[in-house]
């Protein structure tokens, strides 16, 4: 078993700074396959980071910026990332089981194979998402946006979709 490890403030100021700078100056977050279990990043901005196969357990991610990030197979059961900003970030076989994702923004993001079981995404915008085979078994989707999103083979049974828009089942 890995032992959890963090994002400093010093790694955090320097991605604040590569993301102002457009890249020519700070550095860019790249986290992959750490382990933050439990960690609390409730309204940081981690756009554009590297976060591939990074395990987010139980953290505290409300509200935070994760656009065009890559999520690619990140763990993020049981975190709680209400309000949290996915536009255009990679989450493809990213494990987001049990997880409290109400309100939050996946426009135009990449979950192919995602693994959404249980999740609440109550208000969640998926317009423009690939959900191709995503697992959305028993998620709660009730007022969730998926206009034009792709969602080939997605997996919904047991799934509560009261005031859902766009989803088109064949």
């Amino acid at each position: 078993m890995s032992t959890p490890s963090t994002i400093t403030p010093e790694e955090l100021h320097a991605h604040s700074e590569w993301l102002d700078s457009g890249g020519t100056a700070g550095v860019q977050l790249n986290k992959t396959n750490a382990d933050l279990t439990g960690i609390d990043l409730t309204g940081r901005n981690l756009g554009n980071a590297v976060l591939v196969g990074t395990n987010f357990t139980n953290a505290k991610l409300v509200g935070t910026d994760f656009i065009a990030a890559d999520l690619t197979h990140a763990i993020l059961t049981g975190a709680d990332a209400d309000g949290a900003q996915f536009e255009g970030a990679e989450l493809d076989e990213a494990v987001m089981n049990g997880t409290s994702l109400s309100g939050a923004e996946f426009n135009d993001a990449s979950l192919i194979s995602a693994s959404m079981v249980g999740a609440k995404l109550q208000g969640a915008e998926f317009a423009n998402a690939d959900l191709t085979n995503a697992d959305l078994t028993n998620a709660n989707l009730n007022g969730a946006d998926f206009e034009n999103s792709s969602h080939d083979g997605i997996k919904l049974q047991g799934a509560s979709m009261a005031d859902t828009r766009g989803l088109v089942l064949h």
